[in-house]
């Protein structure tokens, strides 16, 4: 799954930018991508980058120093970057854009790992900012940013896990959350969970023939039984499964 970059440097940079702006920031927008399901498990700081062999996601390259910026278009692995349409980015391989206006977001896909079709979007128009924006009235509350289409931050997350090499929910539960991670060669250790109230069952598709699945949680109490490349799960409300595949 990508490793997310996070640059100290580009702080200051978006502290300006969210009070002129109010785009997603950094943190808000990983954070929304996330919950859509986004495999965003891993951060790597700037200085750090050569360790990373695989892809990057870059939130909101606009923020960062120029030297950080060509290090990120230098890397040679897959770079994801999402900012705004006016971001001073070179042209993408692929790309997804929320609209056409300058400060509305586009995802933006560098060297793909893969051959993907990325998910169908309709256009919407800039959403304009409130002429008064209160601060929130506790700190559990968000700050008021610039509307962001949800449908457009799922297609981006749906995206993000179809360019990776990641586990995928291939029977349209929209409440699963899947959290994998290579424990032995051979080995996946996948957190499965489930955000709804009631119970799922998801399938999952490794992308690659499974042998053998342990279950290493309480739940379910029955052997899952693989087909093919897929295997299926009952998970229970608000709860999670964990599986050795």
């Amino acid at each position: 799954s990508p490793t997310v970059l996070w640059s100290e440097a580009a702080l200051e940079t978006e502290f300006g930018d969210y009070v002129e702006h109010r785009t997603l920031t950094r943190h808000k927008l990983c954070t929304k991508l996330t919950f859509h399901g986004a495999p965003l498990h891993c951060v790597v700081r700037p200085e750090h980058l050569g360790v990373v062999t695989d892809a990057l996601f870059v939130p909101r390259p606009e923020l960062l120093p120029e030297a950080e910026l060509q290090a990120v278009l230098a890397h040679p692995g897959m770079v994801v970057a999402m900012g705004r349409n006016d971001a001073p980015l070179p042209p993408a391989d692929l790309t997804l854009a929320e609209g056409d206006g300058p400060e509305q977001l586009c995802l933006r896909v560098y060297r793909p790992a893969k051959q993907v079709a990325l998910p169908a979007v309709t256009p919407g128009p800039q959403a304009e900012l409130a002429d008064e924006r209160p601060d929130p009235p506790s700190y559990i509350c968000d700050l008021y940013f610039r509307p962001t289409s949800e449908d457009f931050l799922r297609a981006c997350a749906q995206a993000l896990t179809a360019l990776s090499d990641v586990p995928q929910v291939v029977n349209g539960v929209a409440e699963a959350r899947v959290l994998a991670y290579e424990t032995a060669p051979g080995w996946v250790r996948v957190l499965i969970g489930n955000e709804a109230y009631w119970y799922t069952q998801p399938q999952l598709d490794f992308g690659r023939e499974i042998l053998e699945v342990r279950i290493a949680s309480h739940f379910p109490g029955k052997p899952i039984v693989p087909s093919g490349t897929t295997l299926a799960t009952r998970v229970p409300p608000r709860g999670m499964v964990v599986l050795d595949v």
